[in-house]
């Protein structure tokens, strides 16, 4: 009876592991940002990169201060924009609002909401309106990731993923608990201290069904992709050899892939 039962927790546990999708991702594009800025501090941290599907451009923006580079290239990473671009604002996160059809952000602790106007070419930030000003997210870093399904902004705070509504700027209370590692829900092992393995600014949505919500390891080098309804994990990405990993920022998703930070050279590089 023990072979039995030893038998019988071995194929659970095949099972429960069988249940996660892994593979490698590869390097597609490079984007490089210019050291150059109008303050003369160019910045070392990326804080997003956003596709704007009609333009068929990316924006990336760096973190840290408003007059900080905001760069625009083409789809083939042909940088299109002024090397002294700025980005008018302190930023975190970066999306394309499809409602709005517009680059929009958050800023830095109370900086609030942002979204760009561009010049007729799209290659210029003509214009920054203000949103919305205040605490309109869970901390003063956090990097904000749009949810074009359900029209929210999330960010995530600790251990949970928090929405907020992109209409009011206000939390839609629908909170999600990350179960860091497990891929069972009938796995009780604690998840206590596991949160320290990963980048503490940056949640990213891909619209992966059953795979939306994807963070990064940086201990594991791996993206790990959960589900929203259960906070499972369900998909690992390994990423490979020389792939930048950072504790903060320096970390997104659009366009079907997933953007680094090399803050050595400058470049964000995007993998599939």
């Amino acid at each position: 009876m023990k072979y039995l039962l030893a038998g019988t927790a071995l194929f659970i546990g095949m099972a429960v592991q069988a249940q996660v999708k892994t593979r490698t991702l590869e390097k597609v594009i490079e984007l490089q940002v210019p050291g150059e800025a109008i303050s003369g501090k160019p910045g070392t941290r990326g804080a997003s990169v956003a596709w704007h599907p009609v333009l068929k451009k990316y924006f990336t923006a760096m973190a840290g201060n408003y007059q900080y580079p905001m760069t625009i290239f083409d789809q083939q990473g042909k940088r299109v924009s002024s090397i002294y671009s700025s980005c008018k604002v302190d930023t975190r996160g970066l999306w394309y609002n499809p409602v709005t059809k517009s680059i929009q952000g958050n800023g830095f602790d109370r900086a609030g909401w942002f979204s760009y106007k561009l010049d007729a070419s799209g290659t210029n930030l003509d214009q920054l309106q203000t949103l919305d000003t205040g605490m309109l997210q869970p901390g003063q870093q956090v990097v904000g990731a749009f949810n074009p399904a359900e029209k929210t902004v999330l960010f995530l705070s600790g251990d949970s993923v928090i929405a907020y509504k992109a209409a009011d700027r206000k939390p839609n209370g629908k909170n999600i608990f990350i179960r860091w590692g497990i891929s069972s829900a009938t796995d009780e092992t604690t998840t206590e201290g596991r949160i320290n393995n990963y980048n503490y600014t940056t949640v990213v949505y891909t619209g992966i069904p059953n795979a939306q919500l994807g963070f990064l390891n940086f201990i594991d080098f791996q993206v790990e992709l959960y589900n929203q309804k259960t906070g499972l994990l369900t998909q690992v990405l390994k990423l490979p050899e020389g792939a930048p990993a950072e504790t903060s920022f320096n970390f997104a998703y659009t366009n079907g892939m997933y953007w680094f930070f090399n803050m050595t050279d400058r470049k964000w590089i995007g993998y599939k």
